[in-house]
């Protein structure tokens, strides 16, 4: 919470300075290398997550976020997960050109999961995860048009997941992605 809140004073400040852009965008992730074993935390190819972002000169500031909710049933069980994932990073940019720009930063998120799962036997196994992540980023940008941009997107993304009885586990790996945002 209190990074939210720190994020929130930032973003405000911003509009202290004056000459900020804003942009709306949504998000698709892919990871090249599957990994089954957190497949629920690693969904690939749909735009899933939507994307807020502000810039002011160099420095970029952007917030992403999903929710989903998936089923799973078969033979012996039913389970529900309910997957947030919310991000924020902050990035250097480098212009090129009026149509093109790099840029590299980092993003901090947190993953939260709640599963709801029965058996035939009557057993219920309800858990709930709470996972933070860490991922140095590099990307670029090319615009379309003035308010319409393309970017793509890769970093290395370190996840930390706590589990409720005090255990930890991390796994790092590789994210790309591609966004479309859309200027105002």
């Amino acid at each position: 919470m209190k990074l939210i809140f720190i994020i929130i004073i930032i973003s405000m400040s911003f509009s202290i300075f004056g000459n900020n852009k804003y942009a709306f965008g949504l998000v698709s992730d892919y990871t090249p290398f599957e990994s089954t074993r957190h497949s629920s935390l690693v969904k690939d190819g749909s735009l899933d997550r939507l994307l807020f972002t502000i810039i002011n000169n160099n420095l970029k500031l952007e917030a992403q976020g999903m929710i989903s909710w998936e089923k799973e049933s078969d033979n012996n069980s039913d389970s529900s997960f309910l997957i947030g994932d919310i991000s924020f990073g902050a990035y250097i940019q480098n212009y090129l050109s009026r149509k093109f720009q790099l840029y590299y930063g980092a993003k901090l998120g947190f993953i939260f999961t709640t599963r709801d799962s029965s058996n035939n036997y009557g057993n219920n196994n309800d858990k709930d995860l709470l996972s933070y992540s860490f991922t140095p980023a590099f990307g670029s940008e090319y615009f379309i048009i003035p308010n319409l941009s393309l970017s793509a997107e890769i970093g290395l993304k370190l996840v930390i997941m706590d589990y409720e009885n005090d255990l930890s586990e991390y796994f790092v790996f590789t994210r790309a992605s591609l966004l479309i945002k859309w200027y105002l």
